[in-house]
């Protein structure tokens, strides 16, 4: 079927054409089901039947819906109707870069801020390993606010993503394993013009092709000239293969020196010359933009001709404009030692550590870079009481809020500081380059650049040293001596910890299988920390990487002897050195999570005694007091975590939560209000929030809220929640449509199974399907009770999931556990109300419904709730409610 303007497919209506390419017309259409505009791009209907042009087609949405960055276009998915395949896309308003530059000169700073830009974007794509191979002005979008999209993948090319490496060999011969089978060697495709000219010769590509096409870009941009424009396509194609463009100093003498050195290397010939790695060449442009005043491009002499056509090296010569070069250009300039090129640093140092990236496909150098970061933060964080304008992120919370740029990582956990880096294989030997940047400004303030030889030097150890002294962190005898706390002298030990340490992070699944893989990940790492322990058995860090390894484990497995071991390592580590706090942290968080509170209440106090600034030790601290029923202590303990670390978002969301969960939704909403001035982008906060509404019976604003966590990071409990709403306005089959979708996320949360047994319970034909529901919660809520004997509310929902399995021996047991945990919990007593009248005692129903309400319980879930239909026909539920109501309105008028 031809579209046309009018048309519906799915739920999308074509509102007009926008254009079309060799891979498609792309149309305006209107999602009624989102409510927004997106752009619909078909296959052009010649093309339906060549298996060829569909396979291409389809694989332009898979490779560009995999990248995530401001400057790509967004894929939002692939839809097929009325037998017509379509891609839909986020709608760019704007022009093209060609429209922009028709009839027109660009100012320097807006051709340089738009080919930083460009360059972001297309690092960030061949850091995935995709090369676009049609860049081109067509293809760049520019919005009326001046942001650049890179548009139409559908040349793309897929390469091993280890080419990043200079040494790499280019793309396009058979034994390439990511090579795509649509574009074999000697196929041209492409535009003339923007090609490079091994592209153009019909040779094997790779990211450095898409260089010269930017360099062609720019090139134009400058000059308001194409670079190789002839009479006819295969003269282009011959001129772009064997001639030089006219210098661009001869065209345009006002552009900086260094930025036509830039684009004369990205034009070389030679895909050697030209940079290896594009975010080396995003990096270049960037210092030309940031620091225009400094350029004089009156003085700076033009490079001679003879240098165009190779890489630029530095040292040559002694010019003044090769000075100015060295300053500005990051790729050289992390080679200099010395703080006179450096940028400020802000005063106050939020700092968060960003995944290394390996740059070859080599999986020990993936878990390697992980390992990286986590050590980096543990480290760093080690320094925070020495250093009282500085706190690190824990990286569990930059794994949780999805961060992956300087800019996110601003806004979703209020970094001011972001460190990024890379390792690669060279010979026998890794590079590693660190790089500071400044999330407010997004400039990069510090990089640095150093060799690191395997089993001769710790990558560990010289990559924090490196960072330190970046960060301009005075490190004095004791700051040195907890820094140093359980390290290993055997290099090949703490590389081994370094890859355990990649597989161990807390992640939030969005998935069964990634729940499943998270698992076998700590399999893996369990493996690894004992490896390092036979290399030295003294390593303390390795014994409490282990110890958290087994506690994380045990979240899977449910198994004592998992927690047992975990116990094991950490206290062998602080056997060996007692320094390291993080074992006492970790000892802290299994008694408290094992019932334990009165033993971890010692255990983060002998923490805190080794740092008293350590975040996870005051927030576990005020959990402990609030297991043992130390209310005031505990709010006492979230306070003095805020005031430890104000600007640090996840005190005032752990404090919100504790509010929720003892009866003040009002101060919760306060708290993570709070939180969220500081991280405005963070699902888990805008979750806590809706169930501070919730609990005030601010019904629609809990539901907006939930479904902003979800849009932001979807979790099952977010998913939980919004299906919790629409159980109690009656729409049962359709709650129950969402818990499923929940248990897709995360299968092993006996509170979702609960839920969609009591959604089910409700759905015409569901009993049988809600029983064995219920009796999935209540084998996983065992599970969880051996673990944790000491919550009230895993006996509160044992006791309901057993009354509901007609057992009433074992739920009133179960609830008589509960009540004696539980009595200052308004949740607890809910499901307690609930339980006693599924077993026939409507008295005791009436008594706990009566101190849910007292505890802060909201009314209306009660007034809801199916299972208490009967109860609320009783007139002593009528009586209890009016004597509260009076007693609020009495309260009110004081």
């Amino acid at each position: 079927m031809t579209p046309a303007v009018g048309m519906r497919f799915g739920r999308y209506e074509l509102l007009r054409r926008l254009g079309a390419g060799g891979m498609g017309e792309v149309y305006r259409a209107r999602d009624y089901d989102l409510d927004r505009d997106v752009a619909l791009k078909f296959l052009p209907e010649r093309f339906a039947s060549d298996p060829d042009r569909l396979d291409r087609f389809a694989t332009e949405a898979r490779v560009t819906s995999s990248l995530n960055h401001p400057n790509i276009v967004t894929i939002h998915e692939i839809g097929h109707d009325a037998g017509a395949s379509f891609i839909v896309m986020e709608l760019v308003e704007g022009r093209t870069l060609r429209e922009v530059m028709r009839g027109t000169t660009l100012g320097t700073r807006r051709v340089l801020d738009l080919a930083v830009q460009a360059a972001d974007g297309l690092a960030r794509a061949h850091a995935a390993g995709i090369v676009h191979r049609d860049l081109k002005p067509e293809n760049l979008m520019v919005t009326g606010d001046g942001l650049l999209k890179i548009l139409d993948f559908g040349l793309v090319k897929l390469r091993a993503p280890d080419q990043h490496d200079a040494h790499a060999t280019a793309v396009g011969d058979t034994s390439t394993a990511a090579e795509s089978t649509h574009s074999g060697p000697g196929l041209v495709v492409g535009t003339a013009g923007y090609m490079s000219p091994e592209q153009a010769a019909g040779h094997p590509v790779d990211f450095r092709s898409d260089q010269f096409a930017l360099g062609t870009i720019l090139y134009e941009m400058i000059t308001g000239r194409r670079a190789f424009k002839r009479d006819t396509p295969v003269q282009t194609i011959s001129a772009v293969i064997e001639s030089d463009p006219e210098p661009l100093g001869t065209l345009n003498d006002t552009f900086p020196a260094p930025g036509r050195w830039i684009v004369e290397r990205c034009l070389a010939k030679d895909p050697a010359g030209r940079y290896a790695s594009t975010a080396d060449l995003a990096n270049d442009l960037r210092a030309v933009r940031d620091h225009l005043s400094e350029v004089s491009t009156a003085s700076a002499r033009e490079r001679p001709r003879s240098m165009s056509r190779r890489a630029w090296l530095p040292g040559v010569g002694v010019l003044a404009s090769l000075l100015v070069v060295l300053v500005l250009l990051p790729s050289v300039r992390e080679r200099l030692s010395g703080p006179w090129w450096q940028l400020p640093l802000p005063a106050e140092k939020r700092i968060a550590v960003l995944p290394f990236r390996a740059t070859a496909t080599v999986e020990e150098d993936d878990r390697l870079c992980d390992g990286l970061a986590e050590y980096l933060v543990a480290r760093l964080g080690q320094l925070e009481r020495f250093q009282r304008s500085a706190w690190v992120v824990p990286s569990v919370e930059v794994r949780q809020a999805g961060v992956t740029t300087a800019d996110s990582a601003r806004r979703a956990l209020g970094a001011t500081l972001v460190v990024t880096g890379s390792l690669q294989r060279v010979d026998d030997r890794f590079v590693v380059t660190a790089n500071i940047i400044d999330a407010t400004s997004l400039r990069q303030v510090r990089a640095a650049t150093f060799d690191v030889v395997p089993g001769q030097t710790s990558l560990l150890e010289r990559t924090v040293e490196a960072v330190i002294e970046m960060l301009d962190l005075e490190i004095g005898p004791d700051a040195s001596a907890v820094l140093h706390a359980g390290v290993t002298g055997v290099v090949e030990a703490s590389t081994l910890y370094a890859q355990a340490l990649g597989l161990t992070p807390y992640k939030q699944a969005r998935t069964a299988l990634e729940r499943h893989d998270h698992e076998q990940n700590l399999e893996r790492a369990i493996d690894l920390f004992s490896r390092a322990l036979e290399q030295d058995p003294r390593y303390a860090l390795a014994h409490a990487g282990l110890g958290e390894a087994y506690w994380r484990l045990s979240r899977f497995t449910k198994k004592p002897e998992h927690v047992a071991l975990a116990e094991q390592h950490c206290r062998r580590a602080l056997e060996v050195d007692p320094l390291v706090a993080q074992a006492w942290v970790t000892l802290g968080i299994v008694h408290n999570g094992t019932g334990k509170p009165q033993e971890a209440l010692e255990d983060l106090q002998r923490a805190l005694d080794r740092n008293p600034r350590h975040a996870d030790a005051h927030r576990e601290l005020a959990n402990a007091y609030g297991r043992l029923g130390q209310d005031e202590e505990a709010v006492a303990m979230y306070r003095r975590a805020i005031t430890l670390g104000p600007d640090f978002w996840v005190n005032y969301h752990q404090f919100g939560t504790y509010l929720v969960t003892h009866g003040q939704p009002r101060e919760a909403e306060d708290a993570f209000r709070s939180a969220l001035a500081l991280v405005p982008d963070n699902a888990r906060v805008w979750s806590g929030l809706g169930a501070a509404y919730y609990y005030q019976s601010k019904y629609d604003d809990a539901k907006n809220a939930w479904q902003k966590s979800l849009e932001l990071f979807p979790t099952a409990s977010a998913a939980s929640n919004l299906g919790t709403r629409q159980f109690l306005e009656g729409r049962y089959a359709e709650a129950a449509e969402t818990f499923e979708r929940a248990l897709a996320i995360d299968d092993r949360d006996y509170r979702v199974w609960r839920n969609l047994a009591a959604a089910r319970a409700w759905v015409a034909g569901g009993k049988d399907r809600a029983r064995a529901a219920f009796a999935r919660a209540a084998e996983l809520a065992e599970l969880e009770r051996t673990l944790d004997p000491l919550s009230a509310e895993i006996h509160a929902d044992l006791a309901d999931c057993y009354a509901n399995l007609d057992k009433p021996r074992e739920a009133r047991a179960a609830a008589a556990e509960a009540a004696r945990l539980g009595t200052d919990q308004a949740a607890v007593a809910s499901s307690l109300a609930e339980t006693y009248e599924h077993l026939g005692n409507r008295s005791a129903a009436l008594e706990w419904i009566e101190k849910a309400l007292a505890l802060g319980y909201p009314v209306d879930p009660i007034e809801r709730a199916p299972g208490l239909a009967t109860l609320r026909a009783d007139p002593r539920y009528r009586a209890l409610i009016d004597r509260l109501e009076s007693v609020r309105r009495h309260d009110e008028n004081k």
